[in-house]
């Protein structure tokens, strides 16, 4: 599984080469990076795909996770809200707030 991680990795920067603004390889090789522990990367991925879409919630979940994991807590915590803004519906951002002894909505 590792090795094909490591592919899918190398084949998501290079269709990032090919043409940077592409919010799906950002976002998949952000996912990739999170899978492989290299949580600073990730965070520089999703941030990229962010900037492509900047209401998109499962960006802003993964993200607030990617940050969660660094120590990142009070900015993961905003991107956890910003996922309940863009869509009320997000259990996990919800119970990743919750995990971080947050109460969405205050």
């Amino acid at each position: 599984v590792e090795g094909r991680i490591d592919e899918a990795s190398e084949a998501y920067g290079e269709a990032i080469r090919i043409d940077p603004r592409s919010f799906h390889a950002h976002f998949q090789l952000a996912d990739a990076l999170m899978t492989q522990g290299k949580h600073q990367e990730a965070i520089a991925e999703f941030g990229a795909a962010l900037k492509l879409s900047p209401r998109d919630a499962d960006v802003h979940v993964a993200l607030g996770y990617a940050l969660r994991a660094v120590g990142r807590t009070a900015e993961s915590a905003e991107h956890f809200r910003h996922a309940l803004t863009a869509n009320p519906n997000r259990t996990d951002a919800r119970k990743a707030l919750s995990e971080l002894g947050i109460i969405p909505g205050s």
